[in-house]
């Protein structure tokens, strides 16, 4: 008798959740954590994450599995390379069909110019066109053209992210090339731009103008790897990622609370797990930094006020504070005076408010209130004056 689909799925679950009590103790994770997010769960291992997947993404799984290729070709005579030129040229020539037949012929072949081709189960689709100038360590796109069939496939990224890796080798930092209307929008997806900031003497000699055309031009980086721009994104990534992860508890996950199914009304926030942990953890670092910025910035201003209080009248009293620790009994880590609160005031960090420096000063003045009451009666006024003025003027300024 075969075994019902609810107690399959039942035993299913249970050896889900045991697999993910094993995972727990053998990670270390905090008793109420239940899984840890991997870089690679995020991140994806084996295709890029489609959010993050690139419009060549396609025809590089194509060109992995050996049905495109990428070919860098010259007129230098070989039959095969010269078979592929007049294809591209003919290519060129249906899809621009604006520009002079002899014209396209004359530049494919002519033997200073340079072509990256798409060869697709042996024929060619599409290629660049291109006229390299050493010296001046720039490239002109002449023609640039994908066959209709084939096109709206990531064809067309795929090339020019293989002449650039091309012009890296060549030593190439830059492209220009004049794009008509209809080819502006694809070179603006390829990283070209209106704005040309390369020396005009630099390539003004060697560009041939053209009417109806916008001169756009490309920076080639020699740090990024264009043909693996998403395998180095990724990278990049997963770096950042293990690097929170020394900060953060982000990629732990915790078991949900199952309490309301049960019919429970509420919950408290402390209980819920990994809540009071990050909770206490952003506080207490955030407190840290507010009061230590809080000390630094009002210090200089408690200062002024502890200079005002010096110059009150009663502030005369002061002066019998080493009489009155050196006749009574006072434990030394009791002792209070002056040269204490300047210290602490000067030091910067200790009085983080008004508050702090006020309860000092008031210890201060009830201890020689104490003292005088007995040895000298007749400075108790004066005393009472200061602490008043403390417990009123003191506490209405603001800092």
């Amino acid at each position: 008798m075969s075994e019902p689909a609810e107690d399959r799925k039942r035993k299913a679950e249970e050896a889900g959740t045991e697999a993910a009590l094993k995972r727990e103790r053998s990670m270390g994770l905090p008793s109420s954590a239940i899984a840890e997010v991997n870089a690679e769960e995020l991140l994806g291992t084996g295709e890029i994450n489609e959010k993050y997947m690139s419009r060549d993404h396609a025809a590089k799984l194509e060109e992995e599995r050996g049905e495109l290729a990428f070919h860098y070709v010259k007129n230098d005579g070989t039959p095969k390379h010269m078979m592929w030129l007049i294809n591209l040229k003919n290519i060129f020539s249906k899809q621009l069909p604006k520009m002079p037949r002899e014209y396209i012929c004359r530049l494919v072949l002519d033997r200073n110019h340079r072509s990256m081709t798409v060869v697709k189960k042996d024929r060619v689709i599409g290629g660049i066109c291109y006229r390299p100038y050493d010296e001046q360590r720039f490239a002109e796109i002449a023609f640039c053209a994908i066959s209709t069939e084939e096109q709206v496939k990531g064809y067309g990224t795929r090339l020019m992210n293989h002449l650039k890796d091309q012009a890296k080798k060549d030593d190439l930092d830059h492209f220009l090339t004049y794009a008509d209307n209809f080819a502006i929008g694809y070179f603006s997806k390829q990283g070209f731009h209106k704005n040309v900031m390369m020396p005009r003497e630099r390539w003004g000699p060697f560009i041939k103008e053209y009417d109806g055309g916008t001169l756009m031009e490309c920076e080639i980086n020699f740090n990024l790897s264009y043909t693996d721009i998403p395998g180095m994104i990724k990278k990049h990534r997963r770096g950042v990622f293990m690097k929170l992860k020394q900060f953060s508890h982000s990629h732990i996950v915790y078991e949900g609370l199952g309490g309301f199914a049960r019919g429970q009304m509420f919950v408290e926030a402390d209980s819920i797990p990994g809540l009071k942990h990050s909770r206490e953890a952003a506080s207490d670092k955030r407190q840290a930094v507010m009061s230590a910025t809080a000390a630094s910035v009002i210090a200089p201003k408690l200062l002024e006020l502890f200079e005002l209080l010096l110059k009150q009248p009663g502030a005369e009293c002061f002066n019998s504070i080493g009489d009155m620790y050196s006749s009574s009994a006072i434990e030394e880590k009791s002792k209070i005076g002056l040269d204490t609160i300047r210290s602490r005031l000067e030091a910067g960090h200790f009085y983080r408010c008004k508050e702090m420096l006020m309860a000092d000063l008031l210890r201060l003045i009830s201890k020689l209130k104490d003292y005088h009451a007995s040895a000298n009666p007749a400075a108790l006024p004066s005393v009472t004056q200061l602490e008043l003025w403390v417990q009123t003027d003191l506490s209405k300024r603001s800092i």
